[in-house]
């Protein structure tokens, strides 16, 4: 095992020479966030006259830090250049025009705040640049929202103080007459501290305490595809305190040990085996025996290039990968 941990460790360290990673909390901080109830999320519906807000999903997460050139976001506002990681929490909602005689002619974008008890404000982000993901999704006809249509978007704030237990998510659009908007309200359990997340588990962790439950063999991929990754720990063992997701062209380090990842693969890659490795380390101070791995082997399947009478190749593609 200490041998493997040597070869893991020594990966480890090639891929921080490749891809940089944000230095991590050091040793003997008592940094703690909030979590969300057995880290799971019911989705809330707010009605309102001509409205139907839906709060779809909650996540905490490190990002690229990224903050707005003015006040918040409004229309026109822009991005400055992006920081360094830092702790967020990721808030998706949807909003849907149930007016069935109405069409909303709609610039810019609801404005979203953040609060909690004991009265702090949070500071809105822009969406982290190092997310490849549409964080704003609109209907075929925006600006114009006609009834049944509406829009999707996913808004970043700081992460909350560690005694917080109740968020409130206010949304509202004065110019369309929402000038109150709805609030949802957002329950929070205590988080981890980082010196509880670095103390040794009881028992030396193996292999069977890290399970991939998907993706399942056969491991076949398209360049362009995006595959949902999910783990799952062992109950007899304290939360990982950190895992890291390794490919050739990634590398996400999860303070949070979220269990649940998105790989996107680039369209450009070369058709082919592909190596993902996953570890999960269940201590902090470098000791061999808390680190645990998981490799994915994928098969990266050609896309066939299109024939001189096929017009469109991204439609070839997307018909190939349907299949």
């Amino acid at each position: 095992m200490k041998n493997i941990a040597r070869y893991l460790t020594g990966v480890f360290c090639l891929a921080m020479v490749m891809f940089p990673v944000a230095a991590s909390t050091a040793p003997g901080s008592s940094i703690s966030h909030p979590q969300l109830p057995q880290n799971k999320f019911q989705k809330q519906i707010r009605n309102t006259p001509g409205w139907r807000f839906v709060l779809q999903s909650v996540r905490f997460g490190e990002w690229n830090k990224t903050l707005w050139d003015t006040a918040g976001q409004s229309a026109g506002s822009s991005c400055l250049p992006p920081g360094d990681k830092a702790a967020m929490i990721a808030l998706t909602y949807e909003a849907l025009n149930t007016d069935k005689n109405r069409k909303v002619d709609f610039s810019g974008r609801f404005h979203a705040s953040l609060t909690d008890e004991f009265g702090n404000q949070y500071l809105q982000f822009c969406p982290p640049q190092d997310l490849d993901t549409n964080f704003f999704k609109t209907g075929p006809r925006f600006p114009s929202i006609y009834p049944g249509e509406g829009i999707t978007e996913t808004v970043f704030f700081e992460a909350p103080v560690g005694t917080s237990r109740k968020l409130m998510l206010t949304m509202a659009a004065p110019q369309i007459g929402l000038a109150e908007g709805v609030t949802f309200s957002v329950p929070l359990v205590p988080g981890r501290s980082e010196n509880a997340a670095g103390q040794r588990p009881e028992r030396i962790p193996s292999e069977a305490d890290l399970t991939i439950l998907s993706p399942q063999p056969p491991l076949e991929v398209f360049p362009g595809e995006t595959v949902a990754v999910r783990l799952k720990t062992s109950r007899e063992l304290p939360r990982p305190s950190k895992i890291l997701v390794i490919a050739p062209f990634y590398l996400f380090e999860d303070m949070y040990s979220s269990l649940n990842y998105r790989l996107r693969i680039p369209k450009d890659y070369p058709p082919g085996e592909l190596t993902v490795v996953l570890l999960a380390y269940w201590d902090r101070d470098g000791a061999e025996e808390g680190i645990v791995s998981k490799t994915l082997m994928f098969r990266v399947k050609a896309i066939p290039v299109c024939p001189p009478d096929c017009q469109d190749q991204d439609s070839l593609r997307a018909d190939v990968m349907q299949k």
